[in-house]
């Protein structure tokens, strides 16, 4: 395997080869729990892509289907694993992220659907979305997407018409009875997409972590 730079700072890929990665996780004993934990998380996004986990001494060796991850795609996934991790063991340093977003339109097709089912003017809705900081309390699978915390009554989706599956790009924004979330990579979802993740911000979802706080601008 040779050197790589995926620009991961945590966990450190030291090494990756066609379909493989080595990943260092910051611990003396990567064939701990921490490890193990590692990789539950990975395997708790669903993500298709990757074919199999394994512990070494040095780290933990993850194969994936080329053909299904692109790097920057496999790079969110690790992120979101090992800040899984971290927030379990309280190891994290909170971080606050701002997130430029079009909504409605072409960006945001079911905005209006989602401001008659809250009952709430299009306007009053995107303000009640922007005006308050969000918290990260947790990643959608398939794709590590962020789900950040916003205060909708809980039982609001129990009049939504079946919505079907369709395909979402990268930094969608849904909006469930969970919350609002951003996508971190190309996936389908049957949640109402109210807007979009500005081009020159699309990287931004894989920085995020659980527990940071995410402003909607």
């Amino acid at each position: 395997m040779q050197e790589t730079d995926l620009s991961i700072p945590v966990p450190a890929v030291l090494a990756s080869e066609p379909g493989k990665v080595l990943v260092e996780l910051p611990q003396p004993d990567f064939r701990g729990p921490r490890a193990t934990a590692f990789i539950e998380a990975l395997q708790s996004f669903e993500p298709l892509g990757i074919t199999r986990c394994r512990r070494l001494r040095d780290g933990v060796i993850v194969n994936y289907d080329v053909g299904a991850l692109e790097v920057h795609e496999l790079r969110a996934l690790l992120l979101a694993a090992a800040s899984k991790v971290k927030y379990m063991v309280g190891d994290f340093s909170p971080s606050t992220h701002v997130l430029p977003v079009t909504f409605g339109g072409s960006f945001g097709p079911d905005l209006s659907m989602a401001s008659v089912m809250l009952d709430s003017a299009e306007r009053t809705l995107i303000r009640r979305m922007c005006r308050s900081r969000h918290t990260v309390r947790s990643f959608a699978g398939p794709g590590a997407s962020v789900f950040c915390e916003v205060p909708w009554a809980k039982d609001w989706l129990r009049a939504q018409p079946g919505l079907s599956v369709r395909e979402v790009p990268r930094g969608s924004l849904t909006l469930s009875a969970q919350g609002v979330t951003v996508t971190s990579r190309r996936g389908y979802t049957n949640e109402l997409v109210v807007g979009r993740v500005r081009d020159d911000f699309l990287d931004v979802p894989a920085e995020i972590r659980m527990g940071d706080s995410v402003w909607l601008r």
